[in-house]
């Protein structure tokens, strides 16, 4: 009977941890997060230009980068939960490294509230390192729409983060498809795709021949006054001066003698 009980006790155990697991893998939980986690592709920390960067902003970005790479992202979210007072670049920075960290621990919607809040303060983002956090952004504002089922979200940050480095659009795009969770409708496509170079305006109607105009060189010639229209032509006759019943002309004074 007592062992009876310990497997029931183990039964019931085993089934509220289950349930709790269950309970804690939502977007906003701390179960597990979305497939793909985003990191740096290159450093962060500028080569060139970090002298222009206030210490403070330049501390962030150091963390920014050391915390993403070695997963730490509870910490670096807590660490830009607390940068208010830091300056506006310092503030910029760690809202877009903190909403980035939020997505990748799972909790998506929170985080994609504060990459917003990033994109609002973009312009305050320290000119050496604004191109790597605006893809930082963008990739976690993707994979974190693609998690939560927004293709709208989706469709508008893939188009910004592709137009900011295109030549990465097949690596985004599959990030964007494996963010997606099991079963979801959600299109990984761009918005606003241009035209290939090359295809022809509709609207453009130049170099089009109007039907009704012919084409140059092509118009009839107007007719010569003469009729035949063949070559030069000398005087004709006079017609003051009738012909002989032969053809001949006659000659001046040739005419009735004796008449008078």
């Amino acid at each position: 009977m007592k062992g009876a009980g310990v497997c029931a006790a183990v039964a019931a155990l085993t089934t509220a941890a289950l349930m709790t697991a269950a309970c804690g893998a939502g977007d906003d939980g701390a179960g597990p997060g979305p497939e793909v986690v985003v990191t740096p592709d290159d450093s962060l920390v500028p080569v060139r230009g970090g002298e222009d960067i206030p210490a403070v902003a330049l501390a962030a970005v150091e963390e920014c980068d050391r915390r993403l790479r070695a997963g730490e992202y509870e910490e670096l979210a807590a660490s830009a939960d607390r940068s208010a007072g830091q300056g506006p670049q310092a503030a910029a920075v760690l809202r877009v490294c903190g909403g980035t960290a939020k997505v990748n621990a799972g909790q998506v919607e929170e985080g994609l509230a504060d990459l917003n809040e990033a994109e609002a303060m973009s312009a305050d983002l320290p000119e050496a390192v604004r191109g790597q956090m605006l893809a930082l952004l963008y990739r976690a504002e993707v994979v974190g729409y693609a998690v939560t089922g927004q293709e709208a979200g989706v469709s508008e940050a893939l188009g910004d983060l592709v137009r900011l480095e295109p030549e990465r659009a097949e690596q985004y795009v599959g990030e964007c498809e494996s963010a997606k969770r099991s079963g979801s409708q959600v299109r990984c496509e761009l918005s606003g795709t241009p035209e290939p170079a090359g295809t022809p305006d509709p609207s453009d109607t130049s170099g089009t021949p109007d039907p009704e105009e012919s084409p140059t060189g092509s118009a009839e010639p107007e007719p010569s006054p003469d009729a035949s229209g063949t070559g030069p032509t000398g005087p004709g006759p006079d017609p003051a001066s009738p012909a002989s019943p032969d053809g001949a002309e006659t000659e001046p004074g040739s005419g009735e003698s004796g008449s008078r």
